[in-house]
C-alpha cells in the first residue's frame, strides 16, 4: 500500500541520475535526477517575458498591464501544473533566468523497487520512472491449516519466527485471503508487521 510512482506531466531528457540502482534506500526530497525539457524552458521564458513586460509597462493602460499579468499568471500556472515545486519557482522568480534542468525529487521515504530511467533517456509524459517502496509496514503470507483457521481473526496480534535467522518479532493479522489451497489444506492470511 506504501508505493509510489515518480512521472512526469512533461516530456524531457534525464541529463543526470541521483539514483541508479534497484533497492537503494531514498529519503523523501532527495534528489531523484535531473531532467531537461524543451516545454519547460518555454514556459519559464514565457513567465519572464510577460513578468518584464509587466516592469516596463508600468506607464501603460489599465489593459495592457492586466493582459500582461494575465499572461504571466498563466505561464507560472502551467508550471505549477507540471508539478514543479514551489521552491523552484521561486527560484526562477527570484534569479529571473531560466533553468535549464529541474531536478526531481523523491516523494517519499523508502526503496527504489524499479527504475527504467537511465541517463539520457527522453521520457513522456505519465512514463513510470521509478517505484518506490516505503518498507517501515511490511505484509507477511502465511499458511494457516484449515482446521486452524477459525483460531484466527482480523486486528489479532501474533508472533513471527525466523528460525534460520534467529529472529523473533511481532506482527498483527490484517487479513484472511480469499485463497484455499485444496492440496495442503490451508488458507492464506496477510499479517502487518513493523
Amino acid at each position: 500500500r506504501r508505493i509510489v510512482t515518480v512521472t512526469t506531466r512533461f516530456d524531457g531528457y534525464i541529463e543526470k541520475l541521483w539514483v541508479n540502482a534497484t533497492g537503494q534506500p531514498v529519503k523523501r526530497g532527495q534528489p531523484l535526477m535531473e531532467v531537461y525539457s524543451p516545454e519547460l524552458v518555454s514556459a519559464q521564458e514565457e513567465y519572464l517575458i510577460a513578468r518584464n513586460g509587466r516592469a516596463s509597462l508600468s506607464n501603460g493602460t489599465a489593459e495592457s498591464v492586466n493582459g500582461v499579468d494575465q499572461l504571466a499568471e498563466a505561464a507560472l500556472q502551467r508550471l505549477r501544473n507540471w508539478d514543479i515545486s514551489a521552491a523552484q519557482l521561486q527560484q526562477v522568480q527570484r534569479e529571473g533566468k531560466v533553468t535549464r534542468t529541474l531536478t526531481l525529487y523523491s516523494p517519499a521515504n523508502g526503496v527504489v523497487l524499479e527504475k527504467t530511467a537511465q541517463q539520457g533517456m527522453r521520457f513522456m509524459p505519465g512514463e513510470m520512472l521509478f517505484r518506490i517502496a516505503d518498507l517501515s509496514r511490511v505484509w507477511i503470507l502465511v499458511d494457516v491449516f484449515e482446521r486452524d483457521a477459525s483460531l484466527v481473526h482480523a486486528d489479532q496480534p501474533v508472533k513471527v519466527e525466523l528460525p534460520t535467522q534467529g529472529k523473533t518479532f511481532a506482527a498483527t493479522v490484517s487479513q484472511t485471503l480469499p485463497q484455499f489451497d485444496n492440496i495442503t489444506r490451508t488458507l492464506k492470511l496477510r499479517l502487518e508487521a513493523d
